[in-house]
């Protein structure tokens, strides 16, 4: 398998096509975007079989609009994290939103800008 197709995340039947995301927040070091990422974006990591794909410092992240209306929202609703060492991509849906009954179950969704 070549590098570019490892890079490539599997399209999903009910996902649009790559060719309508959008970036919404360049590709950045996860360890500098850890303020804004919530813990469990990087904690994921932690049961991955890749030893590599397990260190922060390894990871860079990017967050996209999978389409017109969720950029028309300025909320990103994919974010997909790169392996340095390896090549990796791993990328992270959000479906839906905050819990309608429980405010302590927030969908937090981290936006940041490099200058």
């Amino acid at each position: 398998m070549n590098q570019l197709n490892r890079n490539t995340p599997q399209t999903l039947a009910w996902e649009p096509l790559d060719s309508q995301h959008s970036i919404a927040c360049p590709r950045a070091a996860v360890t500098s975007k850890l303020h804004v990422l919530p813990d469990k974006y990087v904690e994921n990591f932690q049961n991955h079989p890749n030893a590599c794909c397990k260190e922060a410092v390894n990871l860079d992240v990017e967050a996209w609009y999978s389409c017109d209306a969720e950029k028309a929202k300025g909320v990103p609703d994919i974010y997909k994290f790169y392996c340095n060492s390896c090549g990796v991509c791993h990328v992270r849906f959000c479906v839906g939103g905050n819990h309608p009954t429980d405010p302590t179950k927030l969908d937090r969704r981290p936006f940041w800008e490099v200058r």
